[in-house]
């Protein structure tokens, strides 16, 4: 790396000082030597969500491809965290009084529950994406004016996804490490012990489905079913398979779907999606100098990685698709956006670099996760918004979803801490 440690901008250096990833480290480049093509990105998105947002910090945008609710307070709840991005590595307000609207916003409107029911087509309620924007809010800034709101957020995310038990609640594993990683960050804002067991709890569960002859996570818990189960699978499961895969389902109905009839929907379980890769997130909860230290989850990701590079390789360098090729109708989920095994993904690829940034190691993943981090810019529009997919052919496509846009900034904020401006800490 090329960049003076000299270059520092002292007017954020003691935010930054804070900063996972920049912790105990010189801030960033000053206005001189500018900022890298990473840090411009995620400006330049940040830029986008300010230009998107009204009045009152609401975001009209789909939140994603699968769920797809224009304004959900799942992509509003993840915009906070890229503004903050920006703001610490710009120290322009405009970013950060743009997060506080929307901060504002969400929190006159979390119910009862500790969700955001009205407003979200996820699972959850979204408490787990919005919980992530306030704790970015609240760690950068030190305004602890939602704290109550990102501690019901929390308690909401983590009872939704297993019991006092320890017990899975939601089958789908797809999304689980994130909600692993999400409880890790709120426990250690918040400091209350049943955000770290609820963090580990749900780790646990990530963890005991690693196919170990595969070499990655299973999609799914596999439901227990009694006779009446299977029974309904029987007579239910190909209808509802053919209306996800035949009718463009999304928005609610698709999310209630995995929420509430997952068993009926699924055909196996087992590792099929490179989205997986999210399931390895809560290492990136490891490299705040030693707080927490997973090396069985290590160990997984290792194999992991090697497993979506083999079967999700995607049709431009640094890439991946979706899913790895299985035999027509033999797909865990039916959903269409998901099977697909041609074209490149924005989400998918994300999640990958932030596992590469997990592990933590330069020497062994620097190469492949700069190839990553490159692609991810190159999708990124005129406007500072990343698009979703791209064609074999280069053509970029698909639309520019909140969520997945957070995922891109976030990967490269990572990235752009653990593999560029700073030497990596030497694992202990």
């Amino acid at each position: 790396m090329k960049t003076s440690i000299i270059s520092i901008c002292f007017v954020v250096a003691a935010v930054l000082a804070q900063l996972p990833g920049y912790g105990n480290s010189v801030a960033r480049a000053n206005a001189a030597e500018q900022h890298n093509a990473y840090e411009k990105a995620i400006i330049r998105n940040a830029e986008w969500l300010t230009s998107v947002e009204d009045s009152n910090g609401y975001i009209c945008v789909p939140a994603d491809e699968y769920y797809g609710v224009p304004g959900d307070a799942s992509l509003i709840g993840h915009a906070i965290s890229v503004r903050v991005y920006a703001w610490v590595l710009t120290g322009n307000k405009t970013f950060l009084e743009s997060a506080l609207r929307s901060a504002k916003w969400l929190s006159g409107r979390q119910d009862k529950n500790g969700g955001w029911k009205r407003d979200a087509g996820y699972a959850l309620d979204a408490a787990q994406c919005v919980m992530e924007g306030f704790y970015t809010y609240e760690h950068f800034t030190g305004d602890r004016q939602f704290h109550d709101t990102l501690i019901r957020a929390a308690d909401r995310m983590i009872s939704g996804t297993v019991d006092p038990h320890g017990k899975m609640l939601v089958l789908n594993l797809t999304e689980c490490g994130e909600y692993a990683h999400f409880s890790f960050l709120a426990w250690k804002q918040t400091g209350l012990e049943r955000h770290r067991r609820g963090g580990k709890a749900i780790l646990n569960n990530i963890m005991e489905n690693f196919d170990e002859k595969e070499g990655f996570w299973n999609t799914a818990v596999a439901p227990k079913m009694n006779f009446l189960g299977k029974t309904e699978k029987f007579c239910l499961g190909p209808f509802l398979r053919f209306s996800i895969s035949h009718f463009d389902l999304k928005g609610k109905t698709v999310a209630k779907m995995s929420e509430y009839t997952l068993p009926l929907i699924m055909k196996g379980n087992g590792p099929q999606y490179s989205l997986g890769m999210m399931d390895a997130e809560s290492l990136l909860d490891t490299l705040d100098n030693g707080s927490l230290n997973f090396p069985g989850l290590r160990a997984q990701t290792e194999k992991a990685v090697e497993w979506v590079e083999k079967n999700c390789a995607g049709p431009v360098g640094g890439s991946f698709v979706e899913s790895k090729k299985v035999p027509d109708g033999s797909e865990v989920y039916p959903l269409n956006s998901i099977n697909d095994t041609v074209n490149a993904t924005m989400w998918s690829t994300s999640a990958y670099l932030l596992a590469l940034v997990g592990l933590n190691d330069v020497e062994r993943y620097g190469e492949r996760a700069a190839r990553v981090a490159d692609w991810i810019i190159s999708m990124q529009d005129g406007d500072g918004g990343f698009i979703t997919h791209q064609a074999p052919d280069g053509k970029r496509f698909g639309g520019k979803f909140g969520n997945i846009n957070f995922y891109a900034s976030t990967a490269l904020w990572y990235y752009n801490a653990y593999y560029i401006r700073w030497k990596v800490p030497e694992r202990k």
